[in-house]
């Protein structure tokens, strides 16, 4: 996974991120729009900032976890850098990853009972999270 776009002190937006990864990983804007299930145009736009009527390019988070599979590029900076709210991320769970953003946790070899508290444990902190980021943008 490239995380080098925080790690390196740069601040990219997500259309800078999106090209200087496409790049590196050898994608024309088409190729990158078939593996998205898009068009070339979508690609364009995503690497503009915008939409062709001016307007500002939005993605969903889904496409955003989607993009950074894709890319090859740490999920939880491809989410900053759209400027997701943390709150609407999607569940990352599922997903391998290399970044130092993104920890999985086997709990498979666990008894039931562990895994649940494991398991409540992670929706408390994901919980405490989003109150404690919720509350910074009130005051």
């Amino acid at each position: 996974m490239l995380g080098i776009f925080t790690r390196m002190g740069n601040n990219l937006g997500l259309a800078d991120i999106v090209r200087i990864a496409r790049k590196k990983q050898g994608f024309n804007q088409a190729d990158l729009g078939e593996a998205m299930g898009r068009d070339r145009t979508w690609v364009t736009q995503l690497e503009r900032g915008k939409r062709y009527s001016g307007k500002p390019f939005t993605i969903e988070p889904h496409m955003v976890l989607k993009l950074a599979g894709v890319l090859q590029v740490d999920p939880v900076e491809l989410l900053v850098a759209a400027e997701i709210p943390q709150s609407e991320w999607p569940d990352m769970s599922h997903i391998s990853s290399n970044s130092a953003n993104v920890r999985t946790v086997d709990i498979t070899t666990l008894s039931p009972t562990q895994a649940k508290l494991v398991e409540q444990l992670v929706k408390e902190l994901k919980n405490g999270n989003n109150q404690h980021e919720s509350g910074k943008h009130k005051g």
